[in-house]
């Protein structure tokens, strides 16, 4: 019987048994996995029509053209991130592979590209070691996908390039404080301070109607006290909105010492200084003492020849000096050849201990 045959084959140690037992090698399964990355939506996000409008418009081009690649551009705490995120979940639909989210602050593009590579299903034994060798599967793996990429906190180009796919379906929004003149393709976005029209209505929003209709001349010498940064903005409406035994004139007398306005504007883990003290750790010498003499101007729009007498130097230098400050973030282009200093960085780069 089969019972039989059974007992004498075990009692030989057939070999044959033991390959019949033995578990066969699972198969190597490729998990197609749709990544929805994007964080949340800031709740009360106000303005920013204009420019969400242009972002939406060259990112939904995605698979008409070659991969359109916006990069977004603009001083610390204006906003490119929570800009970022609502225009990511506004494309949505033009990408219904997924959407994918790497804060090269946090990673290097080593780290985002091996973050990327698992998010789509490579597991993670599989990733390889090498930064272009993870760029090639990256490249691989998005073949034929419709995905957006959104690369926050850009530090430059150069880390930027190993993210960019080659599949035209694909789309980059990338956000940066500096303007990256050298990714090629990239379309640069500027994104400039709130209007004060914008800048009121955010610090409504998270204050209140009420206390900011019965003290509006107030509120308006904050918002602008605040130089309308969304970040700054964001801040004071936060501290006032913790302290109901505050008016808004109370927090307008205190934004009033300019001394002071930077520790003013803290709440949290909302803070303004830290912000500029990132841009300006990232300058060398000669620009970090460009930054210091040029906001010690009592005027805050600068030509290229009062920029030039300060200095002591030629136009051309002080122009060169003049856009790698703003490149940087630390200056804001007003019009050809003329170029404003934020009101908190004027403050910050005042407080900055003598060289």
């Amino acid at each position: 019987s089969g019972l039989r045959e059974l007992q004498q084959r075990i009692l030989r140690a057939d070999p044959a048994l033991h390959e019949s037992a033995a578990p066969r090698p699972a198969e190597h399964v490729e998990v197609r996995v749709r990544p929805a990355q994007l964080p949340v939506c800031v709740a009360d996000f106000t303005g920013r029509t204009e420019v969400t409008a242009r972002l939406v418009g060259l990112l939904s081009a995605a698979g008409r053209t070659d991969v359109p690649v916006a990069a977004l551009w603009g001083t610390g705490g204006v906003g490119k991130s929570a800009l970022a995120v609502r225009v990511g979940q506004a494309v949505r639909r033009f990408f219904p592979d997924g959407q994918l989210y790497v804060d090269l602050r946090q990673e290097d593009a080593a780290g985002a590209l091996g973050a990327a590579l698992r998010a789509l299903g490579v597991a993670g034994r599989d990733v390889p070691d090498g930064l272009a060798e993870r760029s090639a599967l990256y490249r691989s793996v998005l073949d034929g996908r419709r995905v957006l990429v959104v690369a926050d906190h850009a530090r430059d180009a150069a880390q930027v390039r190993w993210l960019l796919p080659a599949s035209a379906g694909c789309g980059v929004l990338v956000t940066s404080r500096r303007r990256m003149l050298d990714l090629a393709g990239a379309r640069l976005v500027e994104l400039d301070a709130m209007s004060p029209r914008e800048a009121l209505a955010l610090f409504t929003r998270i204050v209140g109607e009420r206390r900011v209709a019965a003290e509006r001349e107030a509120a308006r010498y904050v918002v602008a006290a605040c130089g309308f940064l969304p970040l700054a903005v964001r801040a004071a409406a936060c501290r006032l909105a913790a302290r109901p035994a505050w008016t808004v004139a109370m927090l307008a007398g205190r934004l009033a010492d300019e001394s002071g306005r930077l520790a003013e504007l803290e709440a949290g883990d909302l803070a303004v200084r830290p912000v500029f003290e990132r841009c300006y750790t990232a300058l060398d010498g000669e620009q970090a003492r460009a930054f210091r003499v040029l906001s010690a101007s009592t005027d805050p729009f600068l030509s290229v020849p009062a920029a030039a007498g300060l200095l002591g130097c030629g136009p051309q230098r002080a122009e060169d000096a003049l856009e790698d400050l703003v490149d940087a973030g630390l200056l804001i282009p007003v019009g050809p050849a003329h170029y404003q200093v934020h009101v908190l960085a004027r403050l910050f780069a005042l407080s900055l201990p003598a060289p």
